[in-house]
């Protein structure tokens, strides 16, 4: 009878141990490399908003935001502790909340949009130069910086 019980709970760990892998849960025990590097807009430093990394495999994001010097360090679940390596799409969010009715975009808005921005990198060991150059070419509605209101 004790084995029973023994088995019995074996299994229950190992089925919860399983969901937790297959849901994700786990990927705070995955290796991570630090991450970080900067952003600017047409060789301008964007100071506004903040970066975030997208696995092509599915899984929690991670990212951060921009700092005065355009730059920026991953976060996945403590600060700067960087991101697995893999594929990844990669999206700039660069808006800066003006009040409840406007928002300006330093950056054109399709880049805030991972499946939009064309944007990817494979992450392979840590970096400190992962920089991304955007344009506002893409944006055949804006040329600079503008207000978007609602």
């Amino acid at each position: 009878m004790h084995t029973a019980k023994l088995l019995s709970r074996f299994s229950v760990v190992l089925l919860v141990s399983v969901a937790m892998i297959l849901s994700g849960c786990g990927d705070g025990r995955r290796a991570r490399v630090k991450v970080s590097g900067h952003v600017t807009v047409d060789g301008k430093l964007l100071k506004h908003g903040g970066i975030s990394f997208r696995p092509t495999t599915g899984g929690r994001m991670g990212g951060g935001g921009l700092g005065d010097e355009g730059q920026y360090s991953t976060t996945m679940y403590k600060e700067n502790d960087g991101l697995p390596p893999g594929s990844y799409t990669v999206a700039v969010n660069a808006v800066q909340y003006i009040n409840d009715r406007a928002q300006r975009w330093h950056a054109p808005k399709s880049y805030s949009d991972h499946k939009k921005s064309g944007l990817t990198v494979e992450i392979t060991e840590e970096t400190t130069d992962l920089d991304f150059d955007l344009s506002w070419e893409i944006d055949e509605d804006h040329s600079k910086p503008w207000v978007e209101k609602f």
